[in-house]
C-alpha cells in the first residue's frame, strides 16, 4: 500500500510528536522523577544520620474471613 499523500495546510501524524505541548509533558514528567529522585536522596541521608538502617521494608495485613477462625 502506498502512503497517504498529506493535505496541503494540515499536519501529518509524524508532526504531531513534535508539538510543544508533548514536549513540555515530557519535560514536566522527568522534572517529577528527578525531583522526587533527590526527596529519596535526602531521606537517605536523614536516615543514615540518625542512625537508622537504610532498607525498605512492607507490611502486609491479612484478614482471615470468619468462616475460617474457628476452623484452627
Amino acid at each position: 500500500m502506498k502512503p497517504d499523500i498529506p493535505i496541503i495546510g494540515q499536519r501529518s501524524a509524524t508532526n504531531s510528536l513534535l508539538t510543544t505541548s508533548l514536549f513540555r509533558n515530557e519535560i514536566l514528567r522527568r522534572d517529577a522523577a528527578v525531583k522526587a529522585w533527590h526527596d529519596r536522596m535526602k531521606i537517605s541521608e536523614l536516615r543514615k544520620s540518625c542512625g537508622v538502617e537504610d532498607k525498605t521494608s512492607y507490611t502486609v495485613n491479612v484478614r482471615i474471613p470468619p468462616r475460617y477462625t474457628n476452623a484452627r
